[in-house]
């Protein structure tokens, strides 16, 4: 940006023209505006911002930030040469000039969308950076692309800047100031962590949420979370799950691996995101199994694609039927095969039989329905046996993406968990699989666009397994349908908050002290529970009331007493309106 010699004909009130000849105005903000200038005492140039008039006590506060920011020396922070005040009173900071581009330039000249490796380049080094200032106690307040620059004329030696440290001060008095609820609020909000908004001390943890923000932006061109009004953007951090990377942007291609990172620094609780930048640095340099190699041989489907609203709403809809059908049922499916069929009406009183031994069931079967994809469609995909896992590497190759995968019959490991990844559902169902293989709920997270998880008859399931759920970024529906499940089993899940609906049925071996390991705060969303065995289904009503009322569960059983002649059970409506 240039301006004309008249319009940089500065006065000493406005430009510490003393020590600084401008030449050429780079920009102009609601802080002030920067230019670039030459330093008379230096004989180099250097960019000067000069900011808005402030009073007395601000700029003393000012003074003592700039000179902290000034000892700070690290290549990827862009030094603080000289701050004073005009003689009109306008602070000033003189800073090294930086010849680049801003990182919001960089994602509009790319389209919206930065390729992954240079976005991991970009980002390892500047969370290297800002641990260095985290160390000095120092915290930025405002990370946002466009105090981001980048140099790219050589790839190979990219050169990197944060910029805009030393002028928090001046943040907090004059710049994106937000009232919400009370409390004042600085910073850009569509980048702000939802810490400072619910009164919580800012933190490095803060400022790796708004790292999450920014990787977010750089690879679908759009921040996470946008609304018309700065209180909507800032109750969207506190309240909205951040979408599918895909939903924005259809075409990216995002490893699982830096999906997940992602997701990770936009954890609503800050103890579940990344501790320091360090931690984030380290996680983005790993190698990643996921990469664009050379097997991808195969063309991406052709598969239709619903706006975002639409295709989550599909979802809620289908978890809600899945749901429903197994607490009237209080029974397992048990999936038969047959290709042919693009789904099939499922008959399940031999399965009710084999997985439970509860008495009312064996002297009054139920013939169950369920529909169930049962062939490969654009949404869906049923996977059995070596045919159906040659078929999900074939999706994974080619990019497909699919909304429910089947998995029945087969074992469950590390190399069959990477092509679900890639292929990224948000249901995964589970029959009668082999999960001896531990580690692969250790890496389940890097399915991040899973919303629910359905195991049926799978035994081999142990508490450990149950507490690496826990760092699913999305995951908040779980199914353990006659997993032989027991309260240590439940102890595993205390921690994990994200879950709304979990389902227990086919499981005897649960007591109430189990159960009180899933209570939530008041604050807290409550978690809806389903069970039909065991001694929690004698429960009385004002029990059940009780666990709702104190510890947020909202339980829901089918009594024997509703097992009469017509009756399918006691289903509380509390459990049903945290289903729609």
């Amino acid at each position: 940006m240039s301006e004309s010699d008249d319009d940089l004909k500065l006065n000493s009130d406005s430009f510490p023209l003393e020590r600084y000849e401008p030449l050429q105005l780079l920009g102009r903000g609601g802080l002030g505006e920067v230019y670039l200038a030459r330093d008379l005492k230096l004989a180099r140039n250097v960019a000067v911002k000069c900011l808005m008039a402030v009073d007395e006590e601000t700029v003393v506060v000012f003074h003592r930030e700039a000179k902290i920011a000034s000892k700070l020396h690290h290549p990827n922070v862009v030094g603080t040469l000289d701050f004073g005040t005009t003689d009109g009173g306008r602070p000033y900071i003189a800073f090294e000039y930086f010849k680049g581009i801003s990182l919001e330039q960089l994602i509009a000249e790319q389209g919206g969308h930065i390729d992954e490796a240079l976005v991991r380049k970009i980002f390892v080094t500047v969370a290297r950076a800002l641990s260095y200032i985290h160390e000095h106690k120092v915290f930025h307040r405002d990370l946002k692309p466009s105090n981001i620059m980048v140099n790219l004329d050589d790839p190979q030696t990219m050169q990197l800047r944060v910029i805009d440290f030393g002028v928090s001060a001046i943040k907090e008095d004059i710049q994106n100031r937000s009232l919400i609820q009370g409390k004042t609020i600085v910073g850009t909000p569509v980048y702000m962590s939802p810490d400072p908004v619910r009164g919580d001390e800012f933190d490095a943890r803060s400022e790796v949420y708004s790292l999450g923000c920014i990787m977010f932006e750089c690879l679908v061109g759009e921040p996470p979370f946008d609304a018309p009004s700065t209180a909507e953007v800032l109750d969207l951090h506190i309240t909205a799950t951040p979408p599918l990377l895909e939903d924005i942007f259809s075409d990216v291609e995002v490893s699982p691996e830096l999906a997940y990172i992602i997701y990770k620094c936009l954890a609503k609780d800050k103890s579940e995101r990344y501790q320091t930048m360090l931690d984030l640095a380290d996680a983005l340099e790993k190698p990643y199994s996921l990469k664009k190699e050379e097997e991808r041989l195969v063309e991406p489907g052709n598969e239709t694609k619903q706006p975002p609203g639409k295709s989550r709403f599909g979802i809620v809809i289908v978890s809600g039927a899945i749901v429903l059908t197994l607490l009237v049922l209080g029974a397992v499916v048990s999936i038969m095969s047959n290709p042919s069929a693009s789904t099939d009406v499922l008959k399940t009183a031999d399965a009710v039989k084999e997985l439970t031994e509860d008495r009312r069931t064996k002297s009054k079967p139920v013939d169950a329905e369920l529909v169930v994809v049962k062939d490969d469609n654009a949404t869906g995909a049923y996977i059995s046996g070596t045919a159906g896992v040659a078929r999900l590497k074939t999706f994974a190759r080619s990019k497909q993406r699919k909304k429910m995968v089947t998995l029945k019959n087969l074992t469950f490991d590390v190399p069959l968990l990477k092509d679900l990844a890639v292929v990224q559902p948000r249901t995964v169902q589970c029959f009668d699989l082999d999960m001896s293989d531990k580690s692969v709920f250790e890496q389940m997270h890097l399915i991040t666009s899973l919303r629910e998880l359905d195991f049926h008859a799978c035994s081999n399931i142990e508490p450990r397994d149950l507490a690496a759920l826990s760092d699913v970024p999305r995951l908040s529906s779980l199914l353990l349908v006659g997993c032989l499940i027991d309260d240590e089993h439940l102890k595993a899940l205390k921690g994990n908050r994200r879950l709304e609906k979990l389902v227990l049925d086919g499981n005897r071996n649960l007591s109430m002290n189990g159960l009180l390991n899933l209570a939530r705060k008041p604050e807290e969303p409550p978690i809806a529970v389903w069970l039909n065995e065991g001694d929690l289904t004698k429960l009385s009503a004002g029990e059940i009331q009780e666990l709702r009322r104190k510890h947020r569960i909202v339980l829901t059983t089918r009594l024997p007493e509703y097992q009469g002649e017509g009756g399918d059970g006691m289903i509380h409506t509390d459990a049903l309106e945290l289903i729609e």
